[in-house]
């Protein structure tokens, strides 16, 4: 993404927006009770999707965390709904050098 970014002369520094979804719609096969849930990390200035994943057991938590391992967040400030706020997101953001 970030060679992506410079090609195309993005920026993805500043709001760094994490929100998971269930999407309507699509099940597997079998479980029709339970959609599909994915977590989206999205660069707002960009306006770009950096990373998107499968909520391991719809567990939107575990999913952000495990997303947020993958990318560098320098000079980013990141923004989630109230389900993230706990200690290890903290800690998560704070290592991978965001805000």
């Amino acid at each position: 993404m970030a060679a992506f970014a410079k090609a195309n002369r993005l920026n993805l520094s500043g709001v760094v927006a994490v929100d998971g979804k269930a999407l309507r719609g699509a099940f597997a096969r079998g479980s029709r009770h339970e959609p599909l849930h994915l977590v989206n990390v999205f660069a707002v200035e960009a306006r770009m999707s950096l990373a998107q994943q499968k909520a391991p057991g719809r567990n939107e938590t575990k999913g952000a965390l495990e997303v947020l391992a993958l990318l560098s967040l320098e000079g980013c400030l990141v923004t989630a709904d109230a389900l993230h706020c706990h200690r290890a997101m903290a800690k998560t953001v704070l290592d991978r050098g965001g805000d």
